[in-house]
């Protein structure tokens, strides 16, 4: 009697994991390995279409494709895209003019302030379709590829485009949160919460991520935004701060005898070169005065070609991908610039100024002749 219970237990453990793989194998079928973004435009002026990321303002092609009739389908990996990212279609016409492909989202509304009616823009999921007539619309600078017929768009695209509460300019937390409750899958409203970021305390960033669902708090996504938040009172501007140069040697930020130092992020600072150089010719060889450009865009090769233009007799930096994310707390970046700071020895920022105008040099100059002059007494 004994004998016949454990072998029923057996085999009841047997079936028992039998199926609990049979499940984990039937889920993983279900998940496309493929994304697949299609199109049918009719009257599409002959040429490519490129598929670009949009994430953090940055374009960034992902792949490139000839078109034939208006058709055109992207086959891409799944799991080179294990979260969904902003994307949209541009086409370029065998003159190499670019226009952005702008769909219709079947939503009434005016974009960001009560839903999206018209856009770009969507979420890479698998299943996308874009199809209908065209119209091509260039006016002066202006141009693009118009379709007025509603396309296929994935979930993630559809919580972004019926947006009408507004989920990226709402101070209310509890509304934000009940928002999350009804889409806890939702990237577009993580991403928002990313952009939003330097405005969110640790605590109301916890109420509001904890109401996602698992998987989107565990996408690489998610991960990140996590550690952003846990990690962000650590990063200061000090001393202690490096950043590559040109050479991607790491180099203080800060003089190490400087009483005060100017620096100035840029893109990649060609504006601003012909205007610095004649603060840098007024307070060259003065030990207690410092200046630095920050080259904003993580390329390398862009800080590079600059360089090859311009002879610039003062420190150029750029930053790099880790302290982007953190250039808020370091510099109080919030992704317009130029910004100038004046900062102390410490790394207290003294003073800040955005953008240039008539009377900056002179503002300036005057600010950095004071300072000076009250330190090295």
């Amino acid at each position: 009697m004994m004998r016949n219970l454990q072998s029923t237990s057996t085999v009841f453990r047997l079936t028992f994991i039998c199926l609990i793989a049979a499940a984990l194998l039937s889920c993983s079928e279900n998940e496309p390995s493929t994304i697949t973004v299609k199109g049918n435009l009719k009257n599409l002026p002959a040429g490519s279409v490129v598929l670009v990321a949009l994430r953090s303002n940055k374009w960034k092609t992902i792949d490139s494709i000839s078109t034939k009739d208006g058709l055109f389908e992207f086959n891409l990996s799944a799991a080179e895209f294990p979260d969904p990212i902003l994307v949209e279609l541009n086409h370029y016409d065998n003159d190499r003019i670019k226009r952005p492909i702008v769909f219709k989202t079947g939503v009434k509304g005016k974009a960001g302030y009560g839903g999206i009616e018209a856009t770009s823009e969507f979420y890479l999921e698998d299943g996308v379709e874009i199809s209908g007539p065209v119209e091509i619309e260039d006016t002066g600078w202006y141009k693009r590829i118009y379709t007025n017929k509603p396309n296929l768009m994935g979930r993630q695209s559809r919580v972004m485009y019926e947006d009408t509460a507004s989920f990226g300019i709402s101070a209310n937390l509890g509304k934000l949160a009940g928002l999350i409750k009804q889409h806890p899958y939702s990237f577009y409203y993580l991403e928002t919460i990313r952009r939003r970021g330097t405005r969110l305390s640790d605590a109301q960033f916890t109420t509001l991520f904890n109401e996602f669902n698992q998987d989107v708090r565990e996408s690489e996504t998610g991960r990140e935004m996590k550690d952003y938040f846990e990690t962000r009172s650590t990063h200061k501007l000090t001393p202690a701060t490096l950043l590559p140069d040109q050479n991607g040697n790491l180099q203080p930020v800060l003089g190490p005898k400087a009483e005060l130092n100017m620096v100035v992020l840029c893109g990649q600072c060609e504006l601003e070169i012909p205007e610095l150089k004649k603060i840098h010719q007024q307070f060259a060889g003065n030990e207690a005065f410092k200046m630095v450009s920050i080259s904003m865009d993580e390329e390398k090769a862009a800080v590079n070609d600059t360089m090859e233009q311009e002879i610039i007799p003062w420190q150029q930096l750029r930053i790099t991908a880790e302290a982007n994310r953190f250039a808020y707390q370091l510099f109080g970046y919030k992704s317009v610039i130029p910004l100038i700071l004046f900062v102390d020895k410490k790394g207290k920022i003294l003073d800040k100024h955005l953008g240039y105008s008539e009377k900056s040099i002179k503002e300036f100059t005057d600010f950095i002749s004071k300072k000076i002059s009250t330190t090295t007494r």
